[in-house]
């Protein structure tokens, strides 16, 4: 447990293959069911120079940033924030599920994510790209989003806010008026 108090995370079923080498890991499938979530990922591959191995704990990765590769397909995360209690207690709370499908290409100071897709409820919350250059350092790094649409209504953040509090809640009606709210663009700066 990570919480106090927290249940502990509970794997009811998974089926995988996991390769490993001197200067590679590679999953060329995971399915994972939870008692209430479950995880599709069609392969993720990351490479590393060999060096890398012999690193001590919490010794700097920032040398080796520009050779380390990753490659990630998630078909499907759809993630019911019960089994993510351990982390925090009150996510048992929420009895909606959060979808993500998304791809992930790049080396760590420069990934992109590709065909993000977000959705709480069945309700599409995002769709974007997403480019982050400058990892694993934090504070110089840039993260770029191109949000193809990015919606939320009155009716979305009330029902988060309700499974949150465990209260009914009603938003204002100012904010009711506003109707679905819709950005597209980008959205860009620095993680400091």
């Amino acid at each position: 447990n990570l919480n106090k108090g927290a249940r502990p995370l509970s794997v009811k079923d998974m089926n995988t293959e996991v390769h490993l080498n001197r200067n590679s890991a590679s999953v060329p499938y995971l399915k994972m069911q939870l008692p209430h979530s479950s995880v599709a990922l069609e392969s993720i591959r990351v490479s590393f120079p060999q060096a890398l191995l012999s690193l001590e704990k919490g010794q700097d990765l920032s040398p080796f940033a520009h050779q380390i590769t990753a490659d990630m397909v998630l078909s499907k995360l759809s993630v019911n924030p019960k089994d993510l209690s351990m982390l925090e207690p009150s996510l048992r709370r929420i009895n909606e599920h959060v979808e993500l499908r998304a791809a992930l290409h790049g080396t760590l100071d420069s990934l992109r994510l590709r065909d993000v897709e977000l959705k709480y409820n069945k309700h599409t919350v995002l769709k974007a790209d997403l480019f982050v250059k400058g990892l694993p350092n934090l504070n110089t790094t840039y993260v770029r989003a191109t949000c193809r649409d990015f919606h939320i209504n009155a009716g979305i953040v009330q029902d988060i806010i309700s499974d949150l509090s465990r209260v009914p809640f009603s938003v204002p009606q100012q904010v009711t008026n506003l109707g679905p709210i819709h950005y597209r663009g980008q959205i860009t700066g620095d993680m400091r």
